[in-house]
């Protein structure tokens, strides 16, 4: 049986993954070429992780004419949020605490 909330959290643990979608984040929706610019690893890999994220149901993509379209999904990440809830909440206080020191 497919576990969601597993399968985001092991496409979050990929330097590379984070990265896409930390640029998906600065902007709503990227052709493909802008995702694989800058990485040390061939468009394949690339390709690759965008899979792993599409799975995990972190992303959307959009094949257009001459183009593929990415964006974020928000119901992938809803998810991982419920889940870190109780913890934000049992720790809001050491978070500020830890702010305060910094």
């Amino acid at each position: 049986m497919a576990d969601p909330l597993r399968n985001a959290l092991a496409a979050l643990a990929h330097p590379i993954r984070r990265e896409i979608l930390r640029r998906l984040s600065e902007r709503p929706t990227l052709h493909w070429s802008f995702l694989v610019e800058g990485f040390d690893c061939s468009r394949q890999a690339v390709a690759k992780h965008l899979r792993v994220l599409e799975a995990a149901q972190l992303i959307t993509s959009q094949p257009e004419p001459e183009w593929h379209v990415f964006e974020l999904r928000p119901e992938g990440f809803k998810l991982i949020d419920a889940w870190l809830a109780p913890f934000r909440l049992q720790f809001i206080s050491t978070f500020k605490e830890i702010d305060e020191d910094i």
